[in-house]
């Protein structure tokens, strides 16, 4: 329920500026570190537009090989079946496109509803070593995800509501502050009395998972595409 929260408040400042609007409006297409972008542009005055931002992407991967002559390759070989990972991307944000030369270099900010997340499944006949201590699972899934809201700050080139042209590249780079991950690892015990041994050794995992990854707080965008003007 909360995802949609900010996802509605994101649109209704869209539609407040969109009711000033006085320039043209325009539609791009992305494609960048986000996924496949989709951009409204709408004119507010000469120097000011405002945006609606959408990105998507999915993608899943399975085909994992290990060398054998590696050691800690060779280790993760013989107990694992299967590695599956799968990254979905998904973002809708709102931002202002500051022009302040009245031409294609913008600056720009706002915030996004950030859906991206990592999804990993294992599936294993053997014992996987979990916080120091070796434990008989068939399978083990985690989940890597981010705060729904995330501010955006950036610059860029471009702006689909200027009415002399109709066709136009755009770039963006910026950076989504996107917060520490939040991570999340379940696996079942092949001896359901060493469940809850299991689980707190899953939580003293995620503790230093979290550690690990706690610097990763920015999420760097890079977009490349081209804008058509209505």
């Amino acid at each position: 329920m909360r995802q949609w929260v900010y996802v509605c408040v994101l649109l209704a400042l869209v539609a407040t500026a969109a009711c000033g609007a006085e320039g043209e409006m325009g539609l791009g297409v992305k494609l960048g570190s986000m996924g496949i972008g989709l951009d409204y542009t709408i004119g507010v005055n000469e120097k000011l537009n405002v945006r609606v931002v959408g990105n998507f992407f999915s993608y899943t991967y399975d085909d994992f090989e290990f060398d054998d002559d590696d050691e800690d390759e060779a280790a993760i070989d013989e107990v694992v079946d299967e590695i599956e990972v799968t990254l979905d991307l998904m973002s809708l944000g709102a931002l202002a496109d500051w022009h302040p030369w009245a031409n294609g270099f913008r600056l720009s900010a706002g915030a996004f509803y950030n859906g991206n997340e990592v999804d990993l499944s294992v599936t294993t006949d053997s014992t996987i070593e979990i916080d120091d201590v070796d434990y008989d699972v068939s399978r083990l899934d985690g989940k890597i995800d981010f705060g729904a809201f995330a501010p955006y700050v950036g610059i860029g080139w471009g702006n689909a509501a200027e009415a002399d042209q109709r066709w136009s590249f755009v770039f963006d780079l910026g950076l989504m502050l996107q917060g520490s991950a939040d991570i999340a690892l379940t696996a079942s015990a092949s001896d359901p009395t060493l469940q809850n041994q299991l689980n707190a050794a899953i939580d003293n995992e995620i503790e230093d998972l979290e550690d690990d990854v706690e610097d990763f707080t920015v999420y760097p965008v890079l977009a490349l595409g081209a804008s058509y003007t209505f």
